[in-house]
């Protein structure tokens, strides 16, 4: 049995402070800044950012990809603008096609998600040279100092970019709302102090008097970045992993699963940082606590591969929000390829001064939309956060964060309890964690924890916390005129139809959720399942078999509040949409993006189970059927299934050799055909260093070995049936210098083999609700 005691008293919150030389209004949409959270047309604004390289990806496809993110629940999306992208050759740009910036700021203008361009001049993002010209790196200037020629040239540049992107800033009413200066300056390079702080402000001016003017600017936060008062917002982060580092060996567990105040980040960049003071250049206190990379996946280095789970990504979210954070802020939220380069290849590797060789063209980065666009596990996770942030964000940006100090120092410590609240205006949420990346934590039995603050008193009594478990629980949370007490589920979002709104939650299915309500103000409710407790509050149990089925609270007003209980796998295939004023939750393992009130829906299932709340929606379906349509809980349940005249795609090996100790493997493809045919997924599973595909001669993608299988998007190569396909394995040796999580098997020392091979079509259809 565990037992804690938590007290909050009054001075434990304080009120938020405006910051001055932040925010702005045009006319539209208003934002401003305090030191503990941003503000959006005057109320506290809890934002989720992703980033996504528009640079890195098919122009073609940037809209899907842009929907796909909002629909995930992203509001700002991130973007650099690498240097070396767009001016190769001194002197001659280029904007066009992949690389058109101005494009692709419309595409986000015309579905209303926000920008934070990110100008550099210095960018990182395991570009070749941090993202400068070779030209500029051999031209003698001393870059990244207050080096007249050097500003010249980074003149020049932003003037580049104000040219693209003018009339679609902020004032202007485009949906650029922030710029983000240089890139772990101070940190990672660059001067720091006095001098770094004028390099930062004369950055900005620089920017500014071009035209490059936003309500927010950035810098980054941690390391000793620079951050200049009154001029730029410190920008936060932390990883699951740290394959930048040069060790081979597994390292100690990661602090970022800790509860901690301001994240004291040190691993980001340390590769390049080995000189510079790890602690924070300003006073955090003076600052709102926001992040910009939360690493949701890993890239690769070609020494240190970690495979990165969607519990890796949703337990570091977790450890953050539970610490205090009031922006998600992610990198990369969106992978993408490397494009070649005329004179170059264009990725960081130790040819060019890194200490990392990193894929010279995948940047899959294990993202929750990999290179390809296809969503990955981790995307359930996060937008579960996300879904509970688009409604319940105010009051979660409102809240102190309080850390009591008995929680863990050392995140190698797996038998104490890691937790947390965040406390406002009368109630909060309590945090658990008990996952620890790369650890087996003990399982915590009868966990009992009292939170005694100004509005009384709240008790969790009897929680179970087994290896690998992470909540955060209300208390004494308003559900729109009665009073939450406490729940043992994890709220993820409300929906209002029909003048009644319902409350979802969620638990692992073999779980028992409690919930208590205060009595006043309710009539009745409809859960046999229901006793009275001392203190005029109800307590209301819920078996497994209740899972997806309403609790209705009729009021003493009239109204009706719903609970309903689903599981946390259900959860996590949860999505929320708005249609004419009409809510609905739609759960669903398929990925879904809207635009003008139709949601499209990909899939590779054929068949793809979908359930609908509320039970009496209807829609239409296009391009595909549903069958078996029923009732399940207070959801509607039903089959879509994708064309039947589909013809399905084919790939054979054709031939194998050895070649230069290389495996090089001949293969066969032919594409699916039928109307509802979105794209053709290639998986390859090979063991090996690495592997190379080309298409008619020229290569067109590579991938790390590191366990999972490869999975390659055909449509962005348009029709290959007759083209001439080979994979190249490159061979992995027992004792090259290279971390592995899961080891390939190798047969005299040696790795290089095609195990398996298959293409599958995914489908595509789009649903309207009426």
């Amino acid at each position: 049995m565990i037992r804690k005691s938590l007290k909050i008293s009054e001075s434990d919150g304080s009120e938020a402070v405006l910051l001055r030389n932040y925010g702005g209004d045009n006319g539209v949409d208003s934002y401003a800044v305090t030191n503990r959270y941003l503000v959006k047309n005057g109320k506290p604004w809890f934002p989720i950012m992703g980033e996504f390289h528009f640079s890195r990806y098919p122009a073609e496809y940037w809209e899907e990809s842009i929907l796909k993110m909002k629909t995930s629940g992203i509001d700002i999306l991130a973007t650099y603008v690498f240097w070396i992208y767009h001016e190769e050759e001194k002197g001659i740009y280029q904007w066009g096609g992949n690389k058109n910036l101005r494009h692709f700021i419309e595409l986000c203008k015309a579905n209303d998600i926000k920008v934070v361009l990110r100008i550099g001049p210095w960018a990182h993002g395991e570009c070749r040279n941090g993202g400068f010209p070779d030209w500029l790196v051999h031209s003698g200037v001393k870059l990244r100092e207050n080096d007249d020629r050097y500003f010249e040239y980074v003149k020049d540049f932003y003037s580049e970019i104000y040219k693209q992107v003018k009339g679609l800033l902020f004032y202007d009413g485009g949906p650029i709302i922030g710029i983000q200066i240089e890139n772990e300056y101070g940190h990672c390079g660059g001067l720091q102090g006095e001098e770094g702080k004028k390099h930062i402000l004369r950055l900005k001016n620089l920017a500014i008097k071009i035209g490059l003017k936003t309500p927010i600017y950035t810098t980054t936060g941690w390391g000793n970045g620079v951050v200049v008062e009154g001029e730029t917002l410190p920008v936060l982060g932390g990883y699951p992993e740290a394959p930048w580092e040069q060790s081979i060996d597994e390292r100690r567990a990661a602090p970022e699963y800790l509860f901690r105040e301001i994240k004291h980040e040190t691993s980001v960049g340390s590769d390049l940082a080995s000189k510079m003071l790890r602690d924070f250049s300003y006073d955090v206190k003076k600052f709102p606590y926001l992040t910009a990379e939360l690493g949701c996946g890993n890239e690769l280095t070609h020494h240190r591969r970690p495979i990165i789970s969607a519990d890796d990504v949703g337990a570091l979210v977790l450890a953050f929000l539970g610490s205090g954070t009031n922006m998600l802020g992610y990198y990369m939220y969106h992978g993408g390829t490397n494009p070649l380069g005329k004179l170059s290849t264009l990725q960081e590797s130790k040819a060019t001064g890194s200490l990392n060789d990193v894929p010279e063209l995948s940047y899959d980065f294990q993202a929750p939309f990999g290179e390809y666009g296809f969503m990955k596990p981790s995307c359930g996770t996060l937008r579960a956060y996300h879904m509970f942030l688009h409604d319940f964000g105010t009051q979660m940006a409102e809240s102190v964060c309080i850390l009591p100090q008995d929680n863990p120092k050392d995140a190698e410590d797996r038998k104490n309890l890691r937790y947390s609240v965040r406390y406002g205006k009368n109630g909060g949420f309590l945090f658990l964690n008990n996952y620890q990346r790369r650890r087996k934590m003990t399982d915590k039995h009868h966990v009992n924890i009292s939170i005694d603050t100004p509005a009384g008193s709240f008790e969790f009594e009897n929680l179970e916390l087994p290896d690998g478990k992470y909540v955060f629980y209300p208390f004494n949370f308003d559900l729109d005129g009665i009073t939450l007490v406490t729940a043992t589920a994890q709220l993820l979002c409300k929906i209002t139809n029909s003048g009644e709104t319902t409350y979802f939650f969620f638990c692992d299915q073999s779980e028992k959720p409690v919930y208590r309500l205060k009595s006043d103000g309710i009539e009745s409710i409809s859960s046999p399942n229901r006793h009275k407790l001392k203190g005029g509050i109800w307590e209301i149990a819920v078996d497994n078999h209740d899972f997806n089925t309403k609790i209705a609270i009729s009021l003493t007003t009239g109204e009706i509040i719903n609970i309903v209980t689903i599981s946390r796998r259900d959860a996590l295939n949860a999505w929320k949409f708005n249609s004419k004023d009409k809510e609905c939750l739609v759960i669903s393992s398929a990925c879904f993006f809207s635009k003008n009130d139709e949601l499209s829906i990909v899939s590779c299932e054929r068949q793809l189970p979908v359930q609908v709340f509320p039970s009496d929606k209807t829609f239409t379906v296009k391009n595909a059927e549903t069958i078996d349509r029923k009732a399940a809980g207070d959801f509607t349940k039903f089959l879509i299934a994708f064309d039947r005249e589909t013809v399905s795609p084919r790939c054979s090996l054709l031939g194998r050799q050895q070649k230069n100790g290389k495996t090089v493997c001949s293969l066969s493809v032919n594409r699916s055909q039928g109307c509802s045919v979105d794209d053709d997924v290639l998986t390859i599973g090979f063991e090996g260093d690495k592997a190379r595909l080309f298409i008619d001669g020229k290569v067109c993608a590579d991938w790390f070995y590191f366990g999972p299988e490869w999975e390659i998007g055909l449509k962005r190569f348009g029709k290959i049936d007759k083209s001439k396909i080979t994979l190249e394995i490159t061979p992995l040796k027992s004792d090259d210098h290279v971390f592995l999580e899961k080891k390939p098997t190798f047969q005299n020392s040696v790795a290089c083999n095609l195990s398996h091979m298959e293409i599958k079509p995914e489908y595509r259809c789009s649903i309207k609700f009426q």
